[in-house]
């Protein structure tokens, strides 16, 4: 159900717009589909949450602006993408986006 033509992983530079993207999900009974992204917090090493303002975080594709940083940082996003079957079901893919500072 969970596909993307995006990779999992990437590298952008500080103020840098970028795209969280769940172009390609689909379901395979053709149920329409709901998504949801955060951030996971725990598992990168940037201190503070991304502000995805004035974008709502359930669109299939999301712009970012990546935060300003003075040492290279990951940031991770988690992607919930929820068919409109019965039952819901759901599937997580985890996106790791690399932001290094502007030179």
């Amino acid at each position: 159900m969970l596909t993307s033509t995006e990779p999992d992983e990437w590298t952008v530079t500080s103020g840098e717009q970028f795209y969280l993207d769940a172009t390609g999900s689909h379901d395979p009974d053709g149920d329409s589909l709901s998504y949801y992204w955060s951030q996971y917090r725990e598992a990168g090493d940037y201190p503070a949450a991304i502000d995805f303002r004035p974008f709502a975080q359930n669109l299939k594709r999301l712009p970012v602006t990546a935060p300003q940083v003075d040492s290279p940082v990951a940031v991770h996003f988690v992607l919930q993408v929820t068919d409109k079957g019965t039952p819901p079901l759901t599937r997580y893919r985890r996106v790791i986006v690399h932001i290094r500072p502007r030179s």
